[in-house]
């Protein structure tokens, strides 16, 4: 990745940490090619690979992590912004319901459906008197 020490360099003094352990890992697989190693030498060199190689697995997820969360955080804006427009026809379409209603209402069927409805809405407050009255006989109230 980096051809040469300028390069890397360069690359650490703008705040790349990718350089850091992309440089670590060849110098680690360099040196395990070696013949003349100790077990111990060996085992270290394999465990501080096995470490770098979960610092650069964690900085992907974390890359991944922000992506998908600045992603699902827009998909929430748009979602939101739609149902926003979606309320606001709603509300023009109950607008204009509304003023239709009205108009019909100054008319004779209006009048008409006015007092069928009103006559349905005592009928309904009848009946549920007389449930209220049974309900009240049912349980003795002290």
């Amino acid at each position: 990745m980096y051809g040469n020490t300028y390069q890397r360099e360069y690359a650490r003094a703008m705040g790349e940490t990718a350089y850091d352990t992309s440089y670590q890992l060849k110098i680690i697989e360099r040196e395990l090619k070696k013949k003349d190693l100790t077990e111990g030498e060996r085992s270290n060199l394999l465990a501080a690979e096995s470490i770098l190689k979960k610092q650069v697995q964690l900085k992907v997820l974390n890359q991944d992590a922000k992506k998908l969360v600045e992603k699902l955080t827009q998909q929430t804006r748009d979602e939101m912004n739609m149902i926003q427009i979606e309320n606001e026809k709603i509300g023009d379409e109950l607008k204009f319901i509304q003023d239709k209603l009205a108009d019909a209402f100054e008319s004779r069927t209006a009048k008409a459906v006015q007092s069928w409805m009103r006559n349905i809405r005592e009928e309904e407050l009848e009946e549920q008197k007389e449930v209220l009255v049974i309900c009240k006989e049912s349980i003795r109230m002290d």
